[in-house]
């Protein structure tokens, strides 16, 4: 199986010191072609989610997007829309179901529809610093 690995990135955290933070550059499809974008590993997501600014990024008609409620930790509930992306992980090409939130502070989140469920098994190597995506063909 073909694998796609990425160093342990790590943030300085105020109360805690140097904290690892599962943050992996993915590509997404945009109009400009593929760009690098910085996506938090959220296996707590349903469903992979972008800021409202990705709308015009990508290209998308927001006029054509379903309006959905997305609902988030702790019950916080935000208007947004749902649509497919095109997302590329190394040589990787993926279209996946996605949630744009009505709110440009909105982190790039990947999860686990279309992704983490059934096209990568996802690990998190302690020892070598590392997360490392599984292909499944």
């Amino acid at each position: 199986m073909a694998t796609v690995e990425f160093p342990f990135q790590y943030v300085p955290i105020p109360s805690l010191g140097t904290v690892f933070y599962p943050l992996v550059p993915l590509e997404l499809k945009t109009t400009h072609g593929w760009q690098k974008t910085t996506f938090m590993i959220d296996t707590g997501a349903d469903v992979t989610t972008l800021p409202r600014y990705a709308i015009t990024w990508l290209g998308i008609d927001r006029a054509k997007l379903k309006q959905v409620k997305i609902q988030g930790v702790g019950g916080i509930v935000v208007d947004g829309w749902e649509t497919l992306i095109s997302i590329r992980i190394g040589k990787y090409y993926h279209i996946v179901r996605a949630l744009i939130t009505n709110d440009n502070k909105t982190p790039f989140l990947l999860g686990r529809a279309d992704l983490l469920d059934s096209k990568i098994s996802l690990s998190f190597d302690s020892r070598k610093k590392k997360i490392i995506f599984e292909i499944i063909k």
